[in-house]
């Protein structure tokens, strides 16, 4: 129900900042803006319009109107200013405004709009957007710099571009080629980079509608405006031509059919939505004119520039501007802070005139292939991509480790819980082990299960089942009995070394090697290492995954791959403080 008050004079509010040294009063009128737009309005009990004046000396002052969007929209700053600008003339002159009688009221339009949008008026329109948008995805998966929040955040990070003349002739040429216009190529253009980055054969795009689509509600303030939904569809690869002659055909019928209230469009199609998400689309497109960017020139003979400010909050993830001045073509995009930094909007941007470009030169080329990337873009990638180094020859962990214990054999290899090792201690102890399971016929790729505490005996083991040819399948004590079960059994294990105490854990058949049962028998081995028998390709370990998806799977790594991963970590981290290296 609409509640009309008594007509009465504007509240306007005065604050005074002559008082304030000269250097301080912007800073001071920027603050005093920034605390007034952040007033919440009382839809129930105050008019939904306020204005305040701020003076900085006898002759600048900054005006600031504020209003809540269920009572003005984009048009109504136009009449506002255009009023204003007549009666502030009648106030300094005494020139008559001669404001003309307005033919209806904002009540009169509710009402006409309740009574024609019902029955089979607007099942047709609902049936037509239907139609048009039922089998689409409503959630556009864009890339975020940052997590996106349960709740979306309101603050906005913005960047502008300007497509010179030349540019922006040739992109009219395109759209008149196509009987189209320049919005209708733009917006063609901007759901081409956001298929891009997202791969999604369908973007809707969110585009404002002034909504008076009657002469006599064009001079009313109020709030008309709604919201189209325009599809881009990307299935098949089309090519730009192809895409822009759907974009026009999209467009054109949602004008045609975009009396149906977007709230009225969001029930009918989506239902209950997640907060996380603006229902139906979450970018948005729209043209800008008029006073929607800094109003007229003049008021009277009093000189008018915007102030500034405007534009810190955003409802969306991405919004593009789009206005024709002075012979170039702006463009603006507002995105939301909490999801993008300032660079990735200024790379968007980029991204959009180079498909810009691209499209005026060969409207034909498929969308897969326009290009995105700026110059200095694929000179940056090329220097990142740029990783080739020498990895060396290829060798087993074996050959490294002898290599290493040739070179060093009296510094320290391994520190843990019952002492420390020298590398010539620890090649010899690997040494006697892997000549015990060589003798039970362990070779390349032959799994062997080592189930030992995290000693130097464990280091001791893996080494020698390395050197004995076999791949190392690790079973910790802590692993659940079952789940070691699990997977020694689907690694094929052929052998296990362990101690007395773990030797039940076993898998039936295995040859069971324990470090203490059978010490007299490895400290009788030699010490030197066996005839080498793995290669490169052979593998080294057997690792499993979590199993957190399902039955946990073993995967096999050869001694190429932890040879090169060995050698870029080492590249990376240089050599590794002993008190980080403990087992």
């Amino acid at each position: 129900m609409q509640v009309v008050l008594p007509p009465s004079p504007a509240d306007v509010t005065v604050v005074d900042l002559t008082d304030r040294p000269a250097g301080a009063r912007l800073d001071e009128a920027r603050r005093v803006v920034a605390e007034q737009s952040r007033r919440p309005f009382d839809l129930a009990q105050e008019p939904q319009f306020r204005v305040t004046v701020i003076r900085l000396d006898d002759h600048e002052h900054v005006l600031h109107l504020d209003s809540h969007h269920i009572a003005f929209d984009g048009w109504s700053r136009d009449v506002l200013f255009r009023d204003l600008a007549a009666l502030y003339g009648e106030a300094a002159t005494g020139t008559p405004a001669n404001l003309p009688e307005l033919p209806i009221q904002y009540a009169d339009y509710a009402i006409w709009e309740r009574e024609t949008l019902a029955g089979e008026r607007l099942d047709r329109l609902v049936r037509y957007w239907r139609d048009q948008l039922g089998d689409a995805q409503f959630v556009l998966e864009l890339p975020t710099d940052y997590p996106r929040p349960a709740v979306p955040g309101t603050g906005a990070a913005t960047e502008r571009i300007t497509i010179e003349p030349a540019l922006l002739a040739r992109i009219k040429a395109l759209g008149v080629s196509h009987d189209a216009t320049l919005y209708m190529v733009l917006l063609a253009a901007y759901a081409t980079v956001l298929h891009r980055y997202t791969g999604q054969p369908d973007v809707l795009i969110g585009s404002p509608s002034a909504g008076r689509s009657r002469q006599e509600t064009e001079g009313l303030i109020g709030y008309f405006a709604n919201t189209l939904v325009q599809r881009a569809r990307f299935a098949g690869d089309p090519t730009f031509s192809d895409l822009l002659d759907q974009v026009r055909a999209s467009a054109l019928g949602a004008y045609d059919h975009q009396e149906i209230p977007f709230e009225k469009l969001v029930l009918e199609l989506q239902g209950g939505q997640q907060l996380s998400h603006s229902p139906l689309f979450q970018v948005v497109f729209t043209m800008l004119g008029g006073s929607e960017e800094g109003g007229p020139a003049t008021l009277g003979d009093a000189e008018l520039r915007g102030f500034g400010g405007e534009g810190a909050t955003t409802k969306f993830d991405l919004t593009l501007f789009m206005a024709e001045r002075d012979g170039a073509l702006e463009l603006m995009l507002r995105a939301r802070s909490d999801l993008y930094a300032s660079r990735t909007v200024r790379r968007f941007l980029g991204h959009l005139r180079t498909v810009l470009e691209a499209v005026v030169v060969s409207p034909e080329q498929r969308v897969s292939g326009l290009p995105l990337l700026r110059e200095e873009e694929r000179a940056e990638l090329a220097a990142w991509n740029d990783t080739v180094v020498s990895v060396g020859q290829d060798a087993t962990v074996v050959e490294l480790f002898a290599a290493q214990a040739a070179r060093v054999p009296d510094r320290v290899a391994v520190v843990a819980s019952d002492g420390e090792v020298t590398y010539a201690q620890l090649d010899a102890r690997a040494n006697r082990i892997a000549h015990q399971l060589r003798r039970h016929g362990i070779g390349p790729d032959a799994p062997v299960g080592v189930m030992l505490d995290r000693t130097t005996d464990l280091i001791a083991a893996l080494l020698g089942v390395l050197k004995a040819g076999g791949a190392y399948v690790p079973a910790p004590p802590e692993l659940p009995a079952a789940r070691a079960a699990q997977q020694l059994g689907q690694a094929g294990v052929r052998a296990v070394v362990t101690t007395s105490a773990l030797q039940d854990r076993a898998p039936s058949g295995a040859v069971v090697l324990c470090l203490d049962r059978d010490a007299a028998l490895i400290d009788a081995s030699p010490d030197d290492a066996p005839e080498a028998t793995a290669r490169p390709e052979h593998i080294a370990y057997v690792l499993f995954t979590s199993g957190s998806t399902g039955e946990p799977k073993g995967v096999a790594i050869a001694h190429t791959n932890v040879v090169h991963y060995t050698r870029a970590i080492s590249r990376v981290l240089g050599d590794v403080p002993r008190e980080m290296a403990r087992v």
